[in-house]
């Protein structure tokens, strides 16, 4: 089977081999309570950056600001041991508190100046990750922000942060938000079970699905004409066999959608481009 999810210019395609035996169960082994591999909780990583990289492509755009508000020391949350900040630590249950309540007073305010709800993603942060793993940082807030909301959250924000600085920075032209959300996911360490790590408004746009359609082969995934290829990837079962493959591209322009029916743009003709 092969299906595809749009999000405006950014396409996802995935094909996936449909076992005739899928009816049949697998006996599994004795698993400990909060106990997971290494590579289901790298598939849920990667399940969590593809849905934050979804929203944000389909509810900011070019301009929009990717917001981080820090502290000062009087108003610092946890303790100054950076690695005690783990979630469900006081610190971070603090900090949480603190974006809660600065989220109620920025949404008040966005309503009174624009008429509009206020739409964004939000997390309290603890983690700065690197190539190397990542360490431990003083608590702090991100927030992805539509660009009129940016100035009531920098004047909002002392109430909270004392003279702690707000960096903002703009979301550039490429649609695909992947590079975010893994930052935005990498920022938070130690999750407890379940946790995605990041919170998001109600009543946003979500990305397009179509529907399954019947392939012979999952060994190739042709691309569109001009499109800009972002990731391709094989996808494995439990026990390490190929079952699909996993294609991200951005087109020129976003696919039509026509009663009820996605257009795509013509597959390249015999002898163009194969992954």
């Amino acid at each position: 089977m092969k299906y595809h999810v749009i999000t405006g210019r950014v396409i996802e395609e995935v094909a996936t081999l449909l076992s005739s035996k899928a009816d049949r169960k697998k006996p599994r082994g004795v698993r400990r309570a909060g106990s997971s591999s290494l590579s289901k909780i790298k598939a849920n990583e990667r399940s969590s950056v593809r849905n934050l990289a979804r929203g944000i492509a389909a509810n900011f755009r070019a301009g929009d600001g990717f917001v981080t508000c820090k502290y000062d020391a009087a108003h610092y949350p946890g303790s100054l041991a950076a690695a005690e900040n783990v979630p469900g630590s006081e610190g971070f249950s603090k900090a949480e508190e603190d974006l809660r309540s600065f989220l109620r007073k920025l949404r008040a305010a966005y309503r009174k100046q624009t008429g509009k709800p206020l739409l964004a993603y939000w997390q309290s942060a603890n983690w700065h990750p690197d190539d190397n793993g990542g360490h431990p940082s003083r608590l702090h807030q991100h927030l992805v922000l539509p660009t009129d909301a940016v100035e009531l959250a920098r004047k909002l924000w002392p109430a909270f942060g004392g003279e702690g600085t707000v960096i903002v920075k703009d979301l550039d032209s490429d649609p695909d938000r992947t590079r975010l959300a893994e930052y935005m996911v990498g920022n938070v360490h130690g999750k407890l079970p379940g946790q995605k790590g990041y919170s998001g408004s109600r009543g946003m746009e979500k990305p397009v699905c179509s529907e399954p359609v019947e392939i012979e082969s999952v060994d190739e995934i042709t691309p569109p004409p001009g499109a800009v290829i972002k990731d391709v990837r094989e996808l494995t079962d439990e026990d390490g066999i190929v079952i699909g493959k996993y294609l991200r591209y951005v087109l020129p322009v976003a696919p039509k959608i026509r009663g009820g029916q996605i257009v795509m743009p013509r597959a390249p003709k015999r002898g163009g481009k194969r992954l």
